[in-house]
């Protein structure tokens, strides 16, 4: 399985406007797209530090996937993505070698993406993500 480039890197963040005042304090940032889900209580924000994109995730309740994974491991990396073709068959791929999806696949801000478990991939959580309207079955 060839992955053609790294899309972004997922961070788990406590405050938004801390984390997004202190990229554009000590580095040149642009913030490409923000938005909040309700249904997953998170804040996010796509953020270039020149060709690396961060994908800043903050909980907007003290509750939630990444409000957990704050109060379990701290602020940090949370997840590795990938955009690729046709997610369906790549999820095919990597299940028949043995690997776990930690949930099915979801769509989240415009995208289908399922997720590797960490304990798949030598502990990093593994996001693959395809533009819904580029599906192919």
């Amino acid at each position: 399985m060839k992955f053609e480039h790294l899309s972004h890197v997922g961070v788990a963040v406590r405050d938004m406007e801390k984390a997004k005042d202190f990229l554009k304090k000590n580095f040149e940032v642009q913030i490409h797209h923000e938005m909040v889900s309700p249904e997953q209580k998170i804040h996010f924000a796509l953020v270039s530090l020149g060709e690396l994109k961060l994908e800043l995730m903050a909980p907007v309740k003290e509750e939630g996937l990444i409000a957990d994974f704050i109060k379990q491991k701290g602020e940090g990396v949370h997840h590795l993505s990938f955009q690729v073709e046709n997610l369906q068959s790549k999820k095919a791929f990597f299940e028949e070698r043995g690997f776990k999806t930690i949930k099915p696949t979801s769509e989240i801000t415009g995208v289908h993406a399922i997720f590797l478990h960490p304990k798949s991939f030598f502990g990093i959580l593994i996001e693959l993500f395809q533009k819904i309207g580029e599906v192919k079955e």
